[in-house]
């Protein structure tokens, strides 16, 4: 199954007042949660119970959209990419639990 999706992290949002004063970044733990949003789209049920890797190439600057797309054969293997208008930014691999997978 593949999943796609997009978000964006206004200029405003509380986690970039002490990330990087002067030059805000996304934190990953924010990027990783949109990702499980984006997830949960299709399985409410879906909970991130592991990240089995995760590689950040490039920042994701506020304003900025992010287009995920999540490749899963099954929870056990759900791999991530992520994107900006300049190419992959992100990769990993996530395990999920997934009552629906079950």
């Amino acid at each position: 199954m593949t999943i796609e999706g997009k978000f964006t992290i206004s200029e405003e949002h509380k986690c970039l007042a002490g990330h990087f004063p002067d030059y805000p970044v996304v934190p990953a733990v924010v990027i990783i949660d949109n990702i499980v949003s984006i997830i949960q789209t299709k399985d409410k049920t879906a909970r991130l119970v592991k990240i089995k890797h995760m590689k950040f190439m490039k920042p994701l600057f506020p304003n900025v959209e992010c287009k995920v797309i999540i490749e899963m054969k099954d929870s056990q293997q759900v791999k991530v990419n992520c994107y900006n208008h300049e190419g992959i930014i992100a990769q990993g691999q996530f395990e999920l639990h997934c009552e629906a997978m079950e």
